[in-house]
């Protein structure tokens, strides 16, 4: 694993306030969600035609434990339901030097 550089600790932190913000929100789209985690550098799959999202990073491994997966086709416009945007607020902050590490 790579050593963070200030400049990776300085854009989780930013990335890591954007996904707290959303948090908060009432209305957060799915295609916003999906960005965000994209940008921490998680990849993304749907898992069928259920809406499901299944989530994986190359810098830590995920288990069964993690959830690492979310439903995108809640309400108007697909917004993501607040816990699935908490839970991943969770896994982010328990992963947060692998992901510091992983940033460029």
């Amino acid at each position: 694993m790579t050593p963070p550089t200030v400049s990776n600790v300085e854009k989780f932190a930013k990335l890591r306030r954007a996904l707290a913000d959303m948090a908060g929100s009432a209305n957060t789209s799915s295609r916003g969600f999906a960005a965000l985690l994209r940008e921490f550098g998680f990849c993304l799959r749907p898992s069928g035609g259920t809406g499901h999202v299944v989530v994986t990073h190359p810098a830590f491994m995920l288990g069964p434990d993690d959830e690492a997966n979310y439903n995108g086709e809640h309400g108007k416009g697909n917004a993501i339901k607040r816990p699935y945007i908490k839970k991943f607020l969770k896994l982010v902050d328990s992963n947060k030097e692998a992901l510091e590490g992983y940033l460029k």
